[in-house]
């Protein structure tokens, strides 16, 4: 089987009262073609009976019973993944249906390792705090300034697209 372009990398963690609607968010992406790694951190709520009531051939579950923390996790699906780009999507929040497709696009015609986005703060029942999380920052020398003065990650965590190749190089 040719592997997917792009790889969605999910990692979950007693996230269950939030988690349909993000696969839900993910599996109405407009841009479709893609592999779906859905990685357990040792929940102890019903998380993976949520994922497994899902029937998606894109859906890869691995159900972790120990709890590594969710970085190991990431990294671990990372190198599981196939596609050249990966997607970050946790298990408690929500992508906008277009995502996937302007991500993509903008990194296929850009010569960039990695892209984020704005976001909008949602509180536990999905509504709109009207609080928009503004970063990352728009210019090269704002994102090494923030990852080396600040010691912060300068991409939000569920807005993260990059090239899978770039982020194995790079230790």
């Amino acid at each position: 089987m040719e592997a997917p372009i792009l790889s969605v990398i999910t990692t979950i963690y007693n996230c269950d009262k939030y988690l349909r609607e993000a696969m839900d968010s993910v599996l109405a992406q407009s841009y479709g073609d893609f592999e779906w790694i859905i990685v357990n951190d040792g929940s102890q709520d019903n998380c993976s009976e949520i994922v497994r009531s899902y029937k998606d051939d894109r859906i890869t579950f691995i159900d972790s019973k120990d709890n590594k923390k969710i970085p190991h996790r990431r990294n671990d699906a990372i190198l599981f993944a196939r596609g050249k780009y990966i997607a970050i999507q946790d298990g408690d929040d929500i992508s906008l249906p277009d995502r996937f497709k302007y991500q993509l696009s903008f990194m296929e015609k850009h010569d960039v390792f990695c892209v984020g986005a704005w976001s909008s703060k949602i509180d536990e029942n999905s509504k709109s705090m009207d609080e928009i999380m503004n970063y990352p920052p728009s210019s090269h020398e704002s994102i090494i300034a923030t990852l080396v003065y600040k010691c912060l990650n300068p991409i939000i965590d569920p807005t993260s697209f990059f090239r899978r190749d770039f982020f194995l190089a790079s230790g």
